[in-house]
């Protein structure tokens, strides 16, 4: 080999080992060893990147932290037949990283977060607001929101079976809190066959104060829908969180179309008005709120 090509490569060498050097991995490093940024730092970053939809989850971690990025992209490329080739890049970010295969992009990144809310599932039990090592996983991208919450749910799950330190995950669109062995048995159904629209999207009902039943969806705004609400519903809390759920099931499973003034019975019978208008029940912005009219004869509300 001539001196001169000799040296240049040399000196290609010594200059990717010092990048290396200055650049921290997060290939199965100890998370407690880096410097972490907030949650909403990571987030602001990566919604300025002009996609139209982003949906996020975060999975917490215990007190040995450690990540493989490259593991977690390879349990894709294996599962989902995702080109090795374009697996891994760097994201702008230092110790962000991104998974990318066509126009599927998943970014993961080590945050400090605080933990939203009280759980204690298969004995995960965490303090609302301790700040704790975790992993913001990322799907974004310029289509629809089923597309954009299967690559959520593919890289949470890789995440979730990589690293066994995965203690739970928040899921920011429905604001549902999920343990390791829950969000296993929920994402690792077969996602060309089923979705998993209740990790998607929560439902809640209670009794109101008139004795009949509040409720309303969570997480079908975020995948460019519209939120579902009903207010003194004449049906017990039960009967109207299966309603709502099966509403939410119908719009991102069956790609169900629904307009103001329609009506969602169970039968042609049953008479239940959706009206748009802005919420009552304390979610953001307007929703189809249920009123109900006429009750089918296999229904168990009155009017």
């Amino acid at each position: 080999m001539h001196p001169i090509v000799l040296l240049l490569v040399i000196l290609l060498v010594v200059g990717v080992l010092v990048f290396r050097r200055r650049r921290p991995s997060i290939a199965a490093t100890d998370l407690d060893a880096l410097e972490l940024r907030g949650v909403d730092a990571a987030l602001e970053q990566i919604a300025t990147q002009g996609h139209d939809r982003v949906l996020w989850a975060l999975a917490f971690v215990d007190d040995e932290p450690r990540l493989d990025i490259h593991a977690v992209a390879n349990y894709m490329a294996k599962k989902w037949k995702w080109k090795e080739a374009a697996l891994v890049t760097e994201g702008e970010a230092s110790l962000q990283r991104k998974i990318t295969h066509g126009e599927m992009q998943i970014y993961l990144e080590p945050v400090k977060a605080t933990f939203p809310h009280d759980a204690d599932n298969d004995g995960v039990a965490v303090d609302a607001g301790e700040a704790k090592n975790s992993i913001l996983v990322t799907s974004v991208s310029n289509h629809g929101g089923v597309p954009t919450s299967l690559w959520l749910s593919q890289g949470v799950l890789a995440l979730t079976n990589i690293c066994p330190q995965v203690t739970s995950v928040y899921w920011m669109s429905s604001q549902q809190t999920f343990s390791r062995n829950q969000l296993k048995a929920k994402l690792g159904i077969n996602l060309s066959k089923r979705w998993p629209t209740d990790v998607w999207v929560s439902v809640s009902a209670t009794r109101s104060e008139k004795g009949r039943s509040d409720g309303h969806t969570l997480g079908l705004a975020s995948m460019g829908g519209t939120e579902f609400e009903a207010k003194d519903a004449p049906e017990s809390p039960k009967e109207l969180r299966k309603r709502l759920a099966g509403l939410a099931d119908y719009v991102i499973c069956k790609y169900g179309l629904i307009y103001n003034g329609d009506t969602v019975g169970i039968d042609c019978l049953e008479r239940i008005r959706v009206k748009k208008q802005p919420s009552e029940t304390g979610l953001k912005g307007w929703v189809f709120q249920l009123h109900y009219e006429k009750p089918s004869p296999d229904s168990g509300w009155e009017r």
